[in-house]
């Protein structure tokens, strides 16, 4: 038997993440591993999100696979399961039932106690015990955010117009035979003109090619000592080279044999290579009546108007910023944010983000401002969304970026104003791919949710189902399991009239 070693010295270091992807994927695996990334998203500080790795800690019973082994032969000393009358490391049997030592517990890792009744046995069957270590291992942020984001999908993904995309660019698509003077590309004409030239080329010097070698046979009859597998071998020896260089050395031959044998040359042979001088020089004469350049060389640029995909997304953070939300009810709203935020980056090549707070009044600011400072005063949503609605204006034309919007405040406002609210928002969401309303409320806080708001908003949701998504956050743990259900896979999306509600906390 041929023994066969693999050098895997030269292998870097990420060898094995096939099998770690594989890993990850089994059954009792990934439900250990969602477990440990929701833990570590809804515990972890706003700060850290993202940016540390994620400890995983499951049974190793989990991780064994079926294996085959080999048994060993001969006599061994191995207690198999079933065995009523020892158990490893015994030197003698196990008393009756009643006797000494039988209801005592086991090692670590060699069984429970016994159960009253099983023949008087201190302890189960060995292998049964739960001594054994839990398998621990980490996520990296990459493999992290993968798990958070598997089986979601988000809707309204590209925005498109009734004729497809809503811009074109004019771009480059090769060549074309027919086209404007200024479209004229010199090199590629060139290069057809050569091309076509040397198809020309070599057609007229197999043919001459062809009559060379007429006279070149009726020369060498001359010659004695020519036999027939000379002439092979010169047939061979000219095969290795293209039509124009065996135009040459045929040339060179027959004008040798010529000379040679000039003076012996017949009257009927001399007709004969005449004849053939006189087609070299029809072919030649026809070659070079064929023009160096023509209409058919010319070859100009070809441009057309190429839909550009929309891979350009905005996001709108707006939030209540009244003292009624704490800093708490805003890491809550700021953890959403940012699980959305990073959500939009796995599927648009640019994602900008937009920062509005509010009381009674709006303004656009920064994020440490939007999260860390309060201001004094009432609230008012309308406020923010009308500010919303001038910034998509002026910065966000509507055919060049997807807008998505989020919006969190603890659901209290006046009346009047839910009513302009749902009006901005009927002249807004045609227009977005997404907008998405948290009621957010401290945990400690023993009010009610508020209904007023919450109601006015649901009648947006029906008639916007694939758009309008509303939850309700009352503690980091909601945040999620509300972000999972806004973006769960849905068959026939376009088409379902069902709103997407998460009010997981009541």
């Amino acid at each position: 038997m041929t023994a066969i070693v693999n050098d895997r010295s030269g292998e870097t270091s990420g060898r094995f993440a096939s099998s770690r992807k594989k890993f990850l994927k089994r059954n009792n695996v990934r439900e250990a591993v969602k477990r440990a990334v929701e833990k570590s998203v809804g515990g972890a500080s706003i700060k850290d999100i993202g940016k540390k790795k994620v400890d995983v800690t499951m049974p190793r019973k989990g991780i064994h696979e079926p294996h085959i082994t080999h048994s060993p032969g001969g006599r061994t000393r191995d207690v198999r399961p079933g065995n009523k009358q020892f158990q490893t490391g015994d030197r003698q049997r196990i008393p009756p039932g009643g006797g000494g030592g039988g209801g005592g517990g086991g090692q670590p890792g060699q069984g429970k106690p016994g159960k009253p009744g099983d023949d008087g046995q201190g302890g189960s069957q060995p292998g049964e015990g739960d001594g054994e270590d839990d398998y621990s291992f980490e996520l990296s942020s990459e493999e992290m955010l993968e798990i958070l984001y598997e089986d979601l999908q988000l809707p309204n993904l590209t925005k498109e117009s009734e004729n497809g995309a809503t811009q074109t660019q004019i771009e480059r698509y090769g060549f074309k035979r027919q086209g404007a003077a200024s479209h004229t590309d010199g090199r590629r004409s060139q290069r057809e003109q050569m091309g076509r030239n040397m198809v020309f080329d070599m057609a007229s010097a197999r043919m001459v090619v062809k009559e060379l070698i007429a006279q070149r046979d009726i020369l060498l009859a001359y010659d004695p000592d020519i036999t027939d597998a000379d002439i092979r071998k010169k047939n061979l020896a000219i095969k290795q080279f293209k039509p124009q260089k065996k135009v040459e050395l045929l040339e060179e031959e027959v004008t040798g044999l010529r000379e040679k044998y000039d003076p012996v040359i017949t009257d009927e042979d001399r007709e004969k290579l005449e004849l053939h001088d006189s087609k070299i020089e029809e072919i030649r004469k026809r070659r070079s009546m064929i023009p160096a350049w023509t209409q058919s060389d010319l070859r100009y640029r070809n441009y057309e108007e190429e839909p550009i995909p929309n891979c350009k997304a905005v996001m709108f953070c707006q939030m209540d910023v009244s003292y009624s939300m704490d800093q708490e009810m805003k890491n809550n709203a700021k953890l959403f944010n940012w699980v959305l935020f990073n959500f939009l980056k796995k599927n648009y090549d640019e994602v900008d983000i937009v920062f509005i707070r509010h009381t009674d009044n709006a303004d656009e600011v920064d994020e440490d401002t939007f999260f860390n400072d309060r201001k004094s005063g009432g609230t008012k949503v309308s406020s923010s969304l009308e500010v919303m609605q001038e910034i998509i204006k002026d910065r966000y034309p509507i055919e060049e970026w997807n807008i998505y919007a989020t919006q969190a405040t603890d659901g209290d406002n006046p009346q009047p104003d839910n009513d302009v609210c749902a009006s901005i928002l009927e002249e807004l969401l045609p227009n977005m791919q997404g907008y998405f309303y948290t009621e957010i409320r401290d945990n400690d806080d023993g009010s009610s949710w508020s209904k007023d708001f919450w109601d006015s908003y649901m009648d947006l949701a029906e008639r916007y189902p694939e758009k309008f998504c509303m939850g309700k956050i009352k503690e980091r743990s909601d945040i999620l399991p509300v972000f999972h259900k806004f973006f769960e896979k849905r068959e026939g999306m376009e088409n379902t009239r069902s709103p997407i509600i998460a009010a997981l906390s009541p």
